[in-house]
């Protein structure tokens, strides 16, 4: 469990174990490192800026290579003034396209 980037991290972490945790939980989490401004300096300075190597670190591409969590929740205000740069539909859809479970709060 996690909020903002710690809830990105829950994700990735969640998603690239599956055996150790039941659930995922993440509140307000940026969704989609790759893409999210937030993030981009702080993937640059630690990873490069190959965006390649970004990919085991971003939830919507960990979604695709690893084993589905049971079951994901996201609590998510609709109002959050930075709802676009956290790139919540980005892991919307890569949830349907990979039969992931996911429960929305709101």
């Amino acid at each position: 469990m996690g909020h903002s980037m710690g809830g990105h991290g829950a994700l990735v972490c969640g998603l690239k174990n599956p055996k150790k945790f039941k659930s995922i939980s993440a509140l307000a989490p940026i969704c989609s490192t790759i893409n999210s401004n937030f993030s981009i300096n702080a993937f640059t300075n630690y990873l490069g800026k190959d965006k390649s190597t970004w990919e085991e670190y971003d939830s919507t591409r960990v979604l695709s290579k690893y084993t589905k969590s049971s079951e994901i929740l996201i609590d998510q205000g609709l109002k959050d003034e930075f709802i676009n740069e956290l790139k919540y539909n980005d892991l919307l859809k890569a949830c349907k396209k990979n039969n992931q479970k996911l429960k929305i709060g709101r």
